[in-house]
Order: structure tokens, then C-alpha cells, then sequence
């Protein structure tokens, strides 16, 4: 990769934040520090505004917690690396998808096999993607454990969101996981025939089963409930109005 990866750190301990820095700046060549804050709500906005390709975030911060920030910001693309005192949060941290976990004193060693893991794992997210970026109009490139899998986009049923991976669920039954978020993976696919019904789920309207309106679901052929979001709906019926014809806008 040409570009450095963006790196950004929240801790509310200003001596930590401090540690970091120094030693993130060693690799100043292929990472850069584009911001570092002791407060935790200032650190959503700063993810949100810059995009960073990795944070590393304390744990047990005033106000809000790290757990509790990943909540707020919702989906996340970035790599994730946990800096913290306490190693009983270790098992909350891999559901929530941490590439690692750093227990304070925090040496540079770590920190350094910690910047490694990120970009070996962000350079195979971008070959991934690159690669999908030729085939979006028919077929969807996904990583696996022995390479690569080459999926006709008709024949996914639904996709949903888990953490920073996404679950692909096929018309053949197979559920396959991705290491990109479900924004990623709806940016670069053909959209004619998915929907975003909700925050954490796109769905192909080919495969709709029914709606049930009294309680908001969309049942697909794998009898899935996949809820919809009621700031969805009009767009939701106005799409199967626009393929099938015959929905009620009540």
C-alpha cells in the first residue's frame, strides 16, 4: 500500500496516550497518527470525521466506556486494537471483533505486532475488494479459508451485519462470513435487486416470502425475520411497487 494507514488513539490517560504516540511515530514511514484524544465521546466524532484504518482504545474510561463507544458508533471498518489494565475484558473484546488485545504496561513490541496484524489484514480487505470491483455487475469475490469464492450475486438471499464481519447467507444454504462490514460490501455490489431494510440487514427482494405488517418483518425463503426499519418502509413499498405492482401505501 502507498498510502499510510491512519491511526487514531483514545485513552483517557494522558501518560498512555503519550506512550502511544511515541511509539507509533517509530513507524512514521507507513502509519500516521491523525489524532489522539483523553476523551472518549471526542473520540466518536473524530472516527467519524477522519476514517481511521485502525484505534486503539482503552477499556475503562469515565463517562463512556470502549464497549460502550463501539455501541454508539455502530458499524465499524477499522481495525481495532484494545489498550487496557484489565485482562478479564479479553473475551467481550473478541466478540467484539478486536484484532488485539494489549494489557497496560504497554510495550513497544506489542504495539509493533499489533500495527503488522492491521495491515496484513487491511491489505487482503483491499485485494478483496479491488478484485470484487470487476466482476460487482454479476458476481461478488469473497476470501476464504483456501482463497477465493466467486458468488453469483442472484443467488444471495440476505446479508447481515455481525460486528465488523458480515454473514452471507446463500440460496444453496451455505452461511459464509466476511471480514468487511455490511456499508463495505453494499457499496461495491449491484444494487437492482438488494434493499437495506434495516441498520443491520440487506435482503434480495427476489427472495421475499411475505411482509407482515404487524410487526414490521420481511420473511424471507430461508424463513428468516428480517426487520425493517420503519424510516424504511415507504422506500421499501415503493421498490416492490416498482417491480410487482399492487402494494398498498397504508
Amino acid at each position: 500500500m502507498d498510502d499510510k494507514l491512519k491511526i487514531i488513539v483514545i485513552d483517557d490517560e494522558f501518560d498512555a496516550v503519550e506512550l502511544l504516540e511515541n511509539i507509533i511515530k517509530e513507524k512514521e514511514q507507513e502509519f500516521e497518527l491523525v489524532a489522539s484524544t483523553t476523551k472518549p465521546i471526542e473520540g466518536i466524532s473524530l472516527i467519524n470525521k477522519l476514517k481511521p484504518d485502525i484505534v486503539f482504545l482503552d477499556i475503562e474510561m469515565p463517562k463512556l466506556n470502549g464497549f460502550n463507544l463501539l455501541e454508539a458508533l455502530g458499524d465499524f471498518s477499522f481495525q481495532l486494537v484494545f489498550v487496557t489494565a484489565y485482562e478479564q475484558y479479553a473475551l467481550q473484546a473478541l466478540k467484539n471483533n478486536a484484532l488485539d488485545y494489549i494489557l497496560k504496561p504497554v510495550s513497544a513490541e506489542e504495539v509493533f505486532e499489533a500495527l503488522v496484524k492491521a495491515k496484513i489484514k487491511i491489505q487482503e480487505q483491499n485485494l478483496s475488494f479491488s478484485i470484487s470491483e470487476e466482476f460487482k455487475n454479476t458476481r461478488m469475490v469473497v476470501p476464504t479459508s483456501f482463497g477465493y469464492d466467486f458468488i453469483d450475486t442472484e443467488l444471495i438471499i440476505r446479508l447481515e451485519a455481525d460486528g465488523s464481519y458480515t454473514n452471507l447467507i446463500l440460496k444453496d444454504g451455505r452461511t459464509i462470513l466476511i471480514s468487511k462490514t455490511l456499508k463495505d460490501i453494499e457499496t461495491g455490489m449491484r444494487k437492482e435487486h438488494l434493499f437495506r431494510s434495516h441498520r443491520s440487514h440487506i435482503i434480495n427482494i427476489l427472495y421475499i416470502k411475505r411482509y407482515e405488517k404487524s410487526n414490521n418483518k420481511i420473511i424471507m425463503i430461508d424463513d428468516a425475520a428480517v426487520p425493517i426499519s420503519r424510516s424504511k418502509l415507504i422506500e421499501f413499498k415503493n421498490m416492490i411497487n416498482s417491480r410487482f405492482g399492487g402494494v398498498s401505501q397504508d
